[in-house]
C-alpha cells in the first residue's frame, strides 16, 4: 500500500540513526522491523540472539516510529535519501527533478562524503534559480 499519491513513503535523513547495518540489507541473515522505542533493549536483544545462533553474522533492523514502519512494509520499501532502500535509486528522482525545474529550481545530484546504505554516497541539491 503506497501513499495516497502512489508513492513510496520516505523516511526523512534525520531517522538515519534508526536504520542499523544498512551495509547487511541485502545480504543479512536476519531482519528486523521495530517500531519506534524498542531501540531500547536492541543491543541486549541482539546480543543474547548471537549466543543462540553465533551462525548469523548479519542483521538488519529498523526503528523507526510505528506509523512510519508501518507504512514502509505495506508499501513493500521506502525512500531513503535519493535511494529505496535495498540501494535502488528512487524511481521518483527523474520525475520529481522535472518538476522541481519547471518551477524555477535547479537540480543537481552531488556526491556526499558519508554513504548510508550501500552507493548511497549522494544527495539531491535543490536550489531556486
Amino acid at each position: 500500500m503506497k501513499d495516497r499519491d502512489g508513492s513510496m513513503p520516505e523516511i526523512p535523513s534525520s531517522r538515519g540513526d534508526d536504520i542499523h547495518n544498512m551495509q547487511y540489507m541485502d545480504s543479512a541473515g536476519l531482519v528486523l522491523f521495530m517500531a519506534g522505542n524498542q531501540f531500547m533493549v536492541m543491543d541486549d536483544l541482539l546480543s543474547r540472539f548471537r549466543e543462540i545462533h553465533p551462525d548469523v553474522k548479519r542483521i538488519f533492523y529498523e526503528t523507526l516510529p510505528p506509523g512510519l514502519e508501518l507504512r514502509q512494509i505495506l508499501a513493500s520499501g521506502a525512500v531513503f535519501q535519493v535511494l529505496e532502500l535495498g540501494s535502488i535509486k528512487s524511481r521518483h528522482l527523474c520525475s520529481v527533478s522535472n518538476l522541481l525545474k519547471q518551477q524555477g529550481y535547479s537540480v543537481e545530484i552531488l556526491p556526499v562524503e558519508y554513504e548510508f546504505q550501500r552507493g548511497g554516497n549522494e544527495m539531491l541539491a535543490v536550489k531556486p534559480l
